[in-house]
């Protein structure tokens, strides 16, 4: 569903009207199910990807915050009769932990990521190197899977230098995720600074309405006039 046509438009004026109207606590609800239905649009196939990237970071981030918490326990001064120098050694040690986890997650997702988007791009150069005639591999390229890989991991190793807490609602992770207008074209968000604009309250404001319908419609002169001719 391409951002400049009537489709996404008249998708856009539904999740929009629906929005304000709908009971204020269930709104952060309706963009999850407008975007996860704007996802599908291109495929129920390639859903598995965006679930695999949500869940694996989603655990990833309690993971890295459980080993934080059972660090802090251990460095309580009530934690019992605990050297300094073990003390240390246990610090060591889950510092080391929090990299493995960290890079597992880092290496499976850009792994999903490289793999689908250059794996013709590498047979190709193989072929070329050494004379072979290995054909393309039919691979499906999910819907906005380099925005939604990179922000996922963004937030990732922003949990793991702890400049914030990692969200404990799957279901709204799974939202930061897969925002639909910005699933496409970015830009690449930081949890810190959209979580609270998803879940918190909005009422409808005329004046906010005629400001975003402005900077929307100079979005799409410099893409329809500006950029699809240069």
């Amino acid at each position: 569903m391409s951002l400049i046509s009537m489709e996404f438009l008249l998708f856009l004026l539904a999740a929009a009207a629906g929005y304000y109207w709908i009971p204020k606590k269930g709104q952060w609800i309706w963009l999850l199910v407008f975007s996860y239905g704007f996802y599908l649009a291109s495929g129920v196939k390639v859903l598995f990807f965006l679930l695999a990237t949500t869940v694996t970071t989603y655990g990833t981030g309690l993971f890295l915050e459980k080993e934080d918490l059972r660090l802090k326990r251990m460095l309580k001064p009530e934690a019992g009769k605990v050297t300094a120098e073990e003390k240390r050694a246990y610090k060591d040690r889950s510092k080391v932990r929090k990299r493995w986890i960290l890079a597992g997650a880092l290496v499976l997702n850009f792994g999903i990521l490289a793999a689908l988007k250059y794996c013709n791009f590498a047979i190709d150069n193989w072929n070329a190197l050494f004379g072979t005639d290995y054909s393309h591999v039919n691979v499906l390229l999910p819907l906005g899977i380099s925005f939604y890989t990179f922000q996922s991991m963004g937030y990732l190793i922003d949990v793991y230098r702890k400049k914030y807490a990692p969200e404990h609602n799957l279901f709204r992770f799974a939202l930061f995720v897969s925002y639909f207008p910005q699933l496409l074209q970015g830009p690449i968000g930081r949890f810190d600074r959209l979580a609270h604009q998803f879940f918190e309250v909005h009422t409808f404001d005329l004046t906010r309405i005629e400001r975003g319908l402005q900077l929307m419609l100079w979005g799409y002169f410099k893409k329809m006039v500006l950029a699809d001719r240069a």
